[in-house]
């Protein structure tokens, strides 16, 4: 077994924070240890370290300090593996028919105003006993190797696992990268794809937007030919968008 996966297995163990992150199309990663369950917040970002963020902006945003962990990289090889072969899964009634109104409020809220697109989403019930950290994360590295692969751990938070083949902001000076990843179809080994002209709308919508924000801070936008990209069994539609200073106009 990886050093690396053994030392964070023996830190989840201990009920110690950790984070464990592979960047995508790389082999390499790096983990965060902490020796303690203090808890450490950011909101001006600007320390160095890896920051846990939560979805309302309202609520703080967790920083794992570079200064207060001990680092560690490891190169790990995973073997192509389903993520479905180890896990049962349910989906109870009541969450089904809770998911079926959320979607008919959702068409109806269309109708009559004038929102686009919505994203709506259920939760499946998953049986894990007991919980396998190592072995869910390296089905999950070998499962999406284009993707930002990490599990993340503190005991007064919980335990979380992630793998997003989506970029939200990468920078350097005054010149950055992101994109717009949207639209989604069943990878089924198909040479000629396909897509419907639901997907690519919203996968525009989702440029447009993007673009719509940027624009007024940055008159030098590129945006780039949209590409179809895989991640594990599904392929999404993807759109470049980046700053570059130095490109002439």
């Amino acid at each position: 077994m990886n050093n690396l996966l053994d030392t964070i297995a023996k830190h989840f163990s201990n009920n110690l924070p950790f984070v464990a992150y592979r960047k995508p199309n790389k082999s390499l990663v790096t983990a965060f240890l902490l020796k303690d369950n203090s808890l450490e917040f950011t909101s001006e970002f600007t320390e160095s370290g890896f920051v846990f963020a939560p979805y309302k902006k309202e609520e703080k945003a967790i920083l794992f300090s570079d200064k207060k962990a001990l680092i560690i990289s490891e190169n790990i090889d995973t073997q192509e593996k389903s993520l479905r072969d180890d896990i049962a899964t349910s989906l109870v009634d009541s969450v089904r028919d809770k998911h079926i109104n959320i979607v008919d409020k959702a068409v109806e809220t269309i109708k009559t105003s004038n929102l686009q697109k919505v994203v709506i989403s259920r939760e499946e019930l998953v049986k894990l006993n007991p919980v396998n950290i190592l072995e869910i994360y390296k089905t999950l590295l070998s499962t999406y190797k284009n993707a930002f692969v990490y599990v993340w751990f503190h005991l007064e938070i919980g335990l979380w696992f992630g793998a997003t083949p989506e970029t939200l902001l990468n920078l350097k000076g005054t010149n950055f990268k992101t994109m717009s990843l949207a639209g989604t179809q069943v990878n089924i080994n198909k040479k000629d794809i396909i897509w419907k002209s639901k997907e690519l709308e919203e996968q525009q919508l989702v440029t447009n937007f993007i673009e719509t924000q940027l624009q007024p801070i940055s008159n030098n936008l590129i945006i780039d030919k949209t590409e179809t990209i895989n991640a594990g069994s599904l392929l999404h539609l993807r759109t470049k968008v980046s700053r570059n200073s130095k490109r002439k106009i």
